[in-house]
C-alpha cells in the first residue's frame, strides 16, 4: 500500500469535481445531506476565518477511459458542501456575521469569494488498494466518529452486498414504511435490509446488536448467496402489491421480520400472510401479544425471535 499527500485549494477541487476527477458517490460511501445547512454554514465560516478545514482522504483509481481518478474514502460532507456552496446551492445560514448571512456564495463580496475559493486543503491519497484495504481504511478512519451503526456496516459489506442493498432500499415498497426521514439520513433502511437477509441466510443471526450484524455481514459476503438475496428482492416487490399505501405501523422494528416471512411464503400461505398482515397493521395497537417483544431490549436475539415467529404464525 503505497500513499501520498497533496495540497489543493478548494475551486481546483471543485474543477476536478466538475470533471468527474473526484468522486464522492462510492458505494462504500453514506448519502449525501448529513449536513443541515447551519452545519454546512459554519464550514464555510471556518473557511473564511482562517480555520484550518480538516484534510480529504481519497483512494486513486481509474475510470472506464483509463484516467486517474480520486474516490472519496473521508470527507465526503466536507467536499460536497463545499462545492455546493460555490455552485450557489444554499444560502449560509441566518445566525452568521451579517455580512454573510442568508446569502449565497455568488452574494458574497469579491475578496470574500477569493478567500473560499483559494481555501487550502490536504488530501491524502491511497495507491493499489484492494477492496478489502480500502474497507479497512474506511472503518479507520471513521472510528469514533459520529456515523451511525448502519453507515458503519456498509464499509463492512464489500461490493456485491453492497450493490444488493442500494437494490433493495430503492424498491418502491420502502416508500410505503413508517421510515423517518431521520432514520433514512443515517442509512437505517440498509440495516433493515440486511437485518431481513440475515434471518434467511444460512449463517444468519437473530442478534441484530451492532456486533451481531457486522459479524453477519463479514460471514455472508465471504459465501455470497444469490438465493438469498434474489428472495428478499422478490419478497420486496411482492409486498408492493400487498400494501396499497404508506402505513405508520409498518416500522422500523417489525420490517426484517415482515420481509424476511414474505421471503419464504410459497404459493399457499401468501395469501394468508397478505390477509393476516393487513389485519395486523389495521389492529397494531391492540396487540399486546406482539407488542411484548417490542418495548426493551428490542435488538436482543430473545425479542428478535419472538417478533419473527409471530409473524411465521400469520402464514399458518
Amino acid at each position: 500500500m503505497k500513499s501520498y499527500n497533496k495540497t489543493r485549494t478548494v475551486q481546483s477541487l471543485t474543477r476536478d469535481i466538475k470533471k468527474n476527477k473526484i468522486v464522492s458517490d462510492t458505494s462504500i460511501q453514506r448519502k449525501e445531506d448529513q449536513w443541515d445547512r447551519k452545519k454546512k454554514s459554519l464550514l464555510i465560516l471556518s473557511g473564511i476565518q482562517g480555520i484550518i478545514i480538516p484534510g480529504i482522504f481519497a483512494k486513486e483509481t481509474t475510470n472506464e477511459k483509463g484516467d486517474t481518478i480520486w474516490e472519496i474514502l473521508d470527507g465526503k460532507q466536507r467536499l460536497t458542501t463545499l462545492n455546493s456552496f460555490l455552485n450557489d446551492e444554499f444560502k449560509l445560514y441566518k445566525t452568521l456575521p451579517e455580512e454573510y448571512a442568508n446569502k449565497k456564495f455568488s452574494e458574497l463580496d469579491e475578496e470574500t469569494q477569493n478567500i473560499i475559493k483559494n481555501v487550502e486543503i490536504v488530501v491524502n491519497v491511497y495507491q493499489d488498494i484492494t477492496e478489502q484495504e480500502t474497507e479497512i481504511i474506511f472503518c479507520r478512519l471513521n472510528n469514533g466518529q459520529k456515523l451511525s451503526n448502519d453507515n458503519l456496516l456498509r464499509a463492512h459489506m464489500g461490493p456485491e452486498l453492497r450493490a444488493f442493498v442500494d437494490e433493495a432500499i430503492e424498491k418502491p415498497f420502502m416508500i410505503k414504511t413508517a421510515l423517518t426521514n431521520g432514520q433514512l439520513k443515517k442509512s437505517e433502511d440498509q440495516g433493515v435490509v440486511l437485518a431481513a437477509l440475515s434471518l434467511i441466510a444460512d449463517c444468519g443471526t437473530t442478534d441484530f446488536s451492532k456486533d451481531g450484524l457486522t459479524a453477519f455481514v463479514d460471514e455472508f459476503k465471504e459465501d455470497f448467496n444469490k438465493e438469498n438475496v434474489q428472495s428478499i428482492l422478490d419478497a420486496l416487490d411482492w409486498l408492493d402489491t400487498v400494501i396499497e399505501e404508506k402505513n405508520k405501523y409498518l416500522k422500523k422494528i417489525s420490517l426484517p421480520m415482515i420481509i424476511a416471512v414474505a421471503s419464504i411464503c410459497d404459493d399457499n400461505s401468501k395469501q394468508k400472510f397478505a390477509n393476516n398482515l393487513n389485519a395486523f397493521l389495521t389492529d397494531y395497537e391492540n396487540r399486546e401479544d406482539y407488542l411484548q417483544y417490542c418495548s426493551k431490549a428490542t435488538s436482543s436475539a430473545a425479542n428478535v425471535t419472538g417478533r419473527l415467529e409471530y409473524f411465521k404464525k400469520m402464514m399458518e
